[in-house]
């Protein structure tokens, strides 16, 4: 809605007149509120008038029943009401007021010749029956709720734009339906009632004025108003100047008939002339729509316009037709005609203020074929259905209750039922949508609802988890909707939108915008959408480089959308002109906008499960890799124990992750040597379990090569470890490392410890045989040897010795065991082991082994480990006690 004139030039001028009128109006509001709610709740102890009269205030114009009872007929002039003189209508109100429905109302009359004699008609209440629920919803909405809404909307425009004319105009057109064709006839004193009738005529007029420059002023000043603009002033002066008249003259009508006597040889043609100029307004209002509709600037408006003419025509003639058949019956429609056809009168002209608020607070008018359409749609498609459906569902139940009745059911019954029962089947499921689907070929075969269209998409496009299928889905849906043959979308990928989805191009080299492109500078900028102009460029096309502007011209590019993401614009939608060459519209744009957010967002979710899928496959690639190291690593330990003369072995590795950086082993050497390894690789995974592997290979080789004859040379064994994981592993990288040469024969450990955990012998004490407390063990460390190996290039390492007697137990282990954490970030600690160690020191190695793991593990009660857990257990057998 444009401006078309200040109403003054003081900004306090349209406020502070809105303020006086607004105080008017709701207490005026207010009146008729109360004024229904009497008449509602007392419908049936308040009287009714028996007789209306005409414009003379004196002459019966029509009567009731309860008139017509009584003697009274139209013609006949009234002189007194219960034996006092007839002053005016406001004595009549009062008398009835005061009379309850049932008693006599007296009225003296004066019929033709015949000299004056009084008539006795017997009251009767307002309300022929109370007031049910239905009708009390009805009148609520009639006048209350339609009324609040035209009141709450003409005060939002004004205030939206206080010097607009036509918003002046409309809140005067809205007051007319919010306050005056909700006007009653109150009870109040002389000066409210005066002040009360005096501004509903200053409303009518000022609706008829307000109609009159609407029409030729919206949405732009017509041309018809340009080339005449005397007409509005010929026609709102000398109205203005009869309502004052009749302001008057409503006076006399209400408390003083002799005055509208005197005057009252004007009435009749005074009133002819008013009823016509207010036609005239209307005539106007409808000149200046065509006008305007002629030489609307855009398709909107257009629309708009026709949606205001066809909805006003109805509504306007409606609103004559009222009055008309209103005036004619005296204002006793509901006596002359059925309810439902009063309903209908009073309801359509409501269309008139219901398009008026469609068209300003619509950003964009649809066309009145699709109104119609949908319209025609749901009210057919829909709601006659489901009356059909009722009717063939009540038509079942009839017919089945009779059958139920017969003593015997005949073929012939249960044929009908069945035939009725699939005629409600189709109705439901097939009927409905065949007839909304004809109406829209039949009928509106030309007419589309482009908001409709998009809207869909807008929600669509959150349902993809693709990209291609996202891009290919939004690009045909706009290019069918807008009719836009060319269409192009452009991602971003790697510092540049490059071309991902193209309809209606094949672009003859590879198309691309760099980040620091004109058009996508202007693009994050603006956060709008980019017209292009070439003939009229704006700066920023203008600053574009040549191979910028060759591959916008490539695309044929008319607009540029931005796809923004949550956080950065995600790729830009180029879209080539319409078919009908016409503009993008300014709703165009905010429908396009609408889609390009939810398909920026869709974008990246699209991206985002594409790369998690990814990422999954990786995982999944990932988890097979290790888990083929795991089973690798698995056999890399030893698969079987050897067998020690007076003992046994037992080892086992359980790894954090899928592979471990822990290493054992016994290896069998020589003249019944066994070998014993213990290690931990720094670090986790997959690069710890490579150390792992190649320092096993070389323990391996060094230990067969070097114990063919004569016991193994300990510290160069260790050595030659440290040279290798020095050589072939980062700086950071090292090992702790435990190696002992045990020979069962001689019952000597000789050992190196590298930095390692000091392994745990357990002995018992030499007063106690048999008993498995701490306090009767004796424990020994083995921290003899040097450094950790693979952190420096040559260090020295010495070699301890140990000679394991029957009972003793010997346990290596790495620092995941003595260090196993429970849920409070406890320590196990190697004190633990050792009591574990004690209570399991009568068993084989494999058994103290499990017992060692079931302590471990009751301690820490499942609570996730970050370190592997690895033991090797070497134990004597304990000497049997002889039996007495």
């Amino acid at each position: 809605m444009q401006s078309s004139r200040k109403t003054g030039r003081s900004p306090v001028a349209p406020y502070l007149a809105l303020l006086l009128l607004s105080a008017a109006m709701l207490s005026v509001y207010t009146v008729n509120l109360r004024t229904f709610f009497h008449l509602m709740h007392n419908a049936m102890h308040l009287s009714e008038s028996p007789f209306a009269l005409d414009q003379s205030g004196r002459v019966v114009r029509s009567v009731t029943p309860e008139g017509k009872a009584g003697g009274l007929q139209p013609g006949d002039i009234v002189e007194s009401i219960n034996g006092h003189p007839y002053s005016g209508f406001q004595q009549i109100l009062t008398t009835l007021r005061n009379s309850a429905p049932g008693t006599a109302l007296v009225v003296g009359i004066r019929r033709s010749n015949l000299l004056p004699y009084a008539v006795k008609i017997q009251l009767a209440p307002t309300g022929k029956v109370p007031t049910t629920r239905v009708i009390w919803a009805i009148a609520l909405s009639l006048r209350v709720l339609l009324p609040s809404f035209c009141l709450l909307l003409g005060f939002w425009v004004v205030l939206a734009k206080p010097f607009d004319l036509n918003a002046w105009a409309l809140f005067f057109i809205f007051a007319y339906f919010g306050v005056v064709m909700n006007s009653g006839r109150p009870h109040l004193s002389f000066w409210p009632q005066m002040l009360y009738l005096g501004f509903i005529d200053f409303l009518v007029v000022a609706a008829f004025i307000g109609i009159m420059l609407f029409g030729l002023n919206f949405p732009h000043r017509s041309s018809l108003d340009k080339r005449f603009p005397w007409i509005k002033w010929a026609v709102m002066l000398p109205l203005a100047g009869l309502r004052a008249y009749v302001i008057v003259a409503k006076y006399a009508l209400y408390y003083h008939l002799d005055l509208l006597r005197r005057i009252g040889i004007w009435d009749r043609a005074i009133y002819r002339i008013e009823v016509a100029l207010e036609v005239l307004c209307i005539l106007l209002f409808f000149a200046g729509l065509i006008s305007n509709m002629r030489r609307a600037p855009t398709k909107d408006a257009h629309r708009r316009l026709h949606v205001l003419y066809t909805g006003s025509a109805v509504g306007l003639l409606g609103l004559l037709l009222l009055f008309a058949i209103d005036n004619y019956t005296s204002g006793h429609l509901r006596h002359l005609l059925p309810f439902w056809l009063v309903m209908v009168l009073i309801l359509i002209p409501l269309l008139f203020p219901i398009t008026l608020a469609y068209v300003v607070l619509v950003q964009r008018a649809m066309d009145v074929r699709i109104l119609l359409r949908q319209g025609t749609k749901y009210a057919f498609a829909r709601g006659t259905l489901w009356v059909l459906q009722f009717a063939f569902i009540a038509a079942v139940t009839y017919r089945l209750a009779r059958v139920l009745h017969e003593p015997r059911i005949s073929p012939n019954d249960i044929f009908v039922l069945l035939v009725l029962g699939l005629i409600v089947l189709a109705l439901r499921y097939h009927v409905a949508r065949f007839i909304s689907t004809w109406l829209d070929r039949k009928f509106f075969r030309e007419a589309y609802s482009t908001e409709q269209l998009l809207s869909e998409l807008a929600g669509e496009v959150r349902s993809f988890t693709e990209t291609r299928p996202l891009l290919e889905t939004v690009t045909e849906r706009i290019s069918r909707t807008l009719h836009v043959d060319r269409i192009a979308v452009l991602l971003n990928q790697g510092g540049s939108y490059q071309l991902r989805q193209a309809v209606g191009i094949e672009p003859a080299r590879t198309v691309l915008l760099p980040e620091n492109s004109s058009a996508i500078r202007h693009l994050l900028h603006s956060h709008a959408p980019a017209r292009l102009y070439n003939d009229d460029p704006e700066a920023w096309l203008m600053l574009a480089s040549k191979p910028e502007r060759d591959a916008l011209q490539q695309l044929s590019a008319e607009l540029l959308l931005p796809l923004p993401g949550r956080k950065e614009m995600v790729g830009v939608m180029v879209l080539g002109p319409k078919r009908s060459e016409e503009p993008y519209s300014h709703a165009d744009l905010q429908l396009l906008q609408t889609v390009a957010a939810q398909t920026g967002l869709a974008i990246e979710n699209t991206e985002l499960a594409t790369k998690l899928r990814e990422e999954s496959a990786q995982r999944e690639r990932m988890n097979r890799e290790i888990e083929i190291a795991r089973e690798v690593q698995e056999r890399l330990f030893p698969q079987a124990m050897p067998t020690i003369p007076g003992g046994s072995c037992a080892g086992h590795c359980r790894p954090a992750q899928g592979v471990s950086g822990d290493y054992y082993d016994f290896i069998a050497l020589t003249s019944g040597r066994i070998g014993i390894a213990v290690g931990d690789v720094s670090g986790k995974g997959i690069s710890a379990a490579l150390v792992m592997a190649s320092l096993r290979a070389a323990l391996h080789g060094i230990t067969l090569s070097g114990s063919q004859n004569n016991s193994l040379d300990l510290p160069t064994l260790i050595q030659h470890i440290n040279r290798l994981v020095h050589d072939s592993s980062t700086p950071s990288r090292y090992a702790t490392f435990f190696f002992g040469e045990y020979d069962p024969h001689t019952q000597l450990l000789r050992y190196v410890n590298a930095g390692h955990n000091p392994p745990v012998v357990v002995r018992p004490k030499p007063s106690v045989r048999d008993g498995c407390r701490p306090e009767d063990c004796e424990t020994l460390r083995l921290d003899v040897g040097g450094t950790v190996v693979g952190l420096f290039d040559n260090p020295p390492y010495d070699t301890g010795s140990i000679l394991l007697r029957a009972g003793d137990v010997l346990v290596a282990f790495t620092d995941g065991v003595s260090e196993a954490m429970n849920a409070h970030d406890e320590e196990w600690g190697e004190e633990k082991i050792i009591e574990a160690m004690c209570a399991s020191r009568m068993l084989p190695a494999d058994k103290i082994l499990e017992n060692i793991f079931a302590a471990a593990d009751a301690f820490t009660q499942n609570a996730p480990q970050n370190d592997d857990m690895t033991l090797a257990v070497l134990a004597r057998t304990a000497p049997t006690t002889p039996r007495a």
